[in-house]
């Protein structure tokens, strides 16, 4: 699920005394959050306008820190509960083992397209292109072409290794006999990148 973008160092007192007024300390050792809690059991909270999970709003006012890029996972596989001592951060990938392992992921014959194989029958049938057509942005009118200046290239986007004259000088090299395995050895890339730069496939507008 989608981490709401909160400025967490912003939380209040008054925050924190919502949040500890929800919570009820078992004998177990858990902190139960006795508010809200999603489909999936876990406690939420609103913060500045938004939905956060409790365990996630607990993890930051005990540690003082939180990526938003990180997960924050249950060590005793209780939903909801939002004591520190139980929780621990992970990326995605250990966040996903972590729920297989538990047995959280759906497969086999517990899948819901198992379970109720109409949902397969109508999956593409409910899609918004199917159902209204008529209101998908094409051609002239998609935003691409209403709004050419926002489209973000080359190192505008996020996470790109490579700039401008960097492009101009693995073209360059490349034609003056340098293998794509070498340059993309030299710029710290992939082949597959060194072969679109230099095809125009990406880059196209240097």
């Amino acid at each position: 699920m989608a981490k709401p973008q909160i400025n967490l160092s912003a939380i209040s007192l008054q925050d924190q005394e919502r949040f500890w007024n929800r919570i009820e300390k078992l004998e177990t050792g858990c902190w139960e959050w006795q508010a809200f809690r999603n489909r999936k059991g876990y406690g939420q909270m609103s913060l500045q306008g938004r939905l956060i999970l409790a365990h996630r709003f607990s993890f930051y006012i005990h540690n003082g820190h939180l990526s938003s890029e990180l997960f924050v996972m249950h060590i005793c596989d209780n939903p909801p509960c939002c004591n520190p001592a139980h929780l621990r951060l992970g990326t995605n990938k250990e966040n996903m083992q972590d729920a297989a392992q538990k047995g959280r992921m759906p497969k086999g014959n517990s899948h819901p397209f198992r379970l109720n194989p109409s949902l397969i029958a109508n999956y593409g049938a409910r899609n918004g292109a199917n159902t209204c057509p008529e209101s998908v942005a094409r051609g002239e009118r998609h935003w691409t072409r209403r709004l050419p200046e926002q489209i973000k290239r080359g190192n505008e986007r996020k996470n790109t290794i490579l700039t401008p004259d960097l492009v101009c000088e693995i073209r360059a090299k490349r034609l003056n006999g340098y293998s794509q395995q070498r340059l993309a050895d030299e710029y710290g890339v992939d082949r597959k990148t060194i072969a679109k730069v230099v095809n125009r496939e990406t880059w196209k507008h240097i």
